[in-house]
């Protein structure tokens, strides 16, 4: 669902501007680009939806409510099944150090 480029960075000289120091330009540029048509279809489109289904519910007379809580417990639970799914699909990654989430591994 991305695509990566890898680019070598071309060997020349740089002069800093605050302190006249010449330094050696070299190294690698990676470019990391996303495709967000999976993320539409599978995340927003759907939330979407389930948002406007939401607020259909506003629309249901307050003396059902039987049938307006039917609705909202049906959305809440397809919204917890979209996270859901979005966690199974992540990448695992383990964090060391803590909550911090300095390191990544």
């Amino acid at each position: 669902m991305f695509k990566i480029r890898l680019e070598l960075v071309k060997n020349e000289l740089d002069v800093h501007a605050a302190d006249n120091i010449t330094y050696s330009n070299t190294g690698y540029k990676i470019y990391l680009r996303r495709w967000l048509l999976p993320y539409i279809f599978n995340i927003y489109l759907p939330t979407g939806i389930l948002v406007l289904i939401s607020f259909i519910s506003f629309a249901v007379p307050g003396d059902q409510v039987p049938g307006r809580m039917a609705l909202i417990i049906t959305v809440f639970l397809m919204l917890v099944n979209i996270s859901m799914s979005l966690n199974r699909s992540e990448p695992k990654v383990k964090v060391i150090g803590g909550n911090t989430g300095a390191f990544r591994t």
